[in-house]
């Protein structure tokens, strides 16, 4: 049996065309001169190729350490897993302890940059999102479904960002408000701009106003409780939220107010707590009074 395995080898030697020239070989269909740089070449006059050591991922990691140092050795890993990818990987170390780095096919990106075609993007062709990273830890995720994330691992929202944020052309003295223009770019507004201060505005013009654009009523709050409105046909409304009638001024007492207007006057010069002017048919002040109390009460 050994005898016939050898006359099988050499033959087949034979019929691939094996040429010793010194100390390089060439293997092929035919008789061929190697080259001479090289220890050994391999041509091909059909549909053949060199097929080279094929191993998993796990049979790769397997090869640690190795029988002898091995820099160079090249295999072809037949699986993803994980980061890891299919293709080919050489090992650079000089040691038996190898280190296996991935043979690029051309269209990774540089770490010097690309010079990069139209159609070129970085980024994934299957339903996984695509991970940044520095010093080995996430920054930055860009989810399947277009949602960015920066701090989170997981976003929720176009932008999710879990830290602050600055804004370099917003910076500057004092509280401002943010501000967008017609094309939604964000600017910072003068101070006391975009809005009433709780400590007053300064700048403002006539046309500033405090109330609403829409037919909506522009309500008065203390402390959560809606003290007066201003009621979108005009009509001012102080202690109640009904109308009570077609008055352009309306008050309510209640147990805690007793007096629903109140005017007082301490000059002698002829002046008015509470004045009002009937003309024509109109009346002036009006006061309804329950069972116990008037509707007006003055005192001098």
């Amino acid at each position: 049996m050994k005898v016939a395995k050898a006359i099988l080898f050499v033959g087949l030697f034979c019929f691939l065309g094996l040429e010793n020239y010194a100390q390089n070989v060439g293997i092929g269909n035919a008789a061929f001169t190697p080259n001479a740089s090289s220890m050994l070449e391999i041509q091909s006059n059909s549909n053949k190729g060199l097929l080279i050591p094929r191993v998993t991922n796990a049979q790769r990691n397997a090869m640690n350490p190795l029988p002898q140092a091995a820099q160079g050795l090249l295999v072809y890993q037949t699986n993803v897993a994980g980061a890891s990818l299919q293709g080919f990987y050489y090992n650079t170390s000089t040691t038996v302890v190898p280190n296996w780095v991935y043979l690029s096919t051309g269209n990774n990106w540089s770490l010097t940059g690309n010079s990069a075609a139209f159609t070129d993007f970085l980024g994934t062709t299957n339903n996984m999102q695509l991970a940044f990273r520095t010093n080995n830890a996430q920054r930055m995720v860009i989810s399947s479904t277009g949602f960015v994330g920066i701090g989170v691992p997981f976003p929720f929202a176009t932008l999710h960002v879990n830290g602050t944020i600055r804004f370099q052309n917003l910076a500057g003295l004092g509280n401002r408000p943010v501000m967008t223009d017609a094309a939604g770019n964000l600017f910072a507004g003068a101070a006391g701009s975009g809005g009433w201060q709780t400590t007053g505005n300064a700048g403002t013009f006539s046309t500033n106003f405090i109330g609403t654009t829409d037919n909506q009523s522009f309500k008065i709050r203390t402390n959560n409780l809606q003290r007066a409105v201003v009621l979108n046909n005009g009509q001012f409304l102080v202690g109640t939220t009904f109308s009570l009638g077609n008055y352009l001024f309306q008050s309510k007492a209640n147990s805690t107010h007793l007096t629903a207007v109140y005017g007082e006057s301490i000059n002698s010069n002829g002046s008015y707590g509470v004045y009002g002017k009937g003309l024509t048919n109109g009346i002036g002040v009006y006061g309804l009074g329950g069972s116990v109390r008037p509707g007006v009460l003055g005192a001098v």
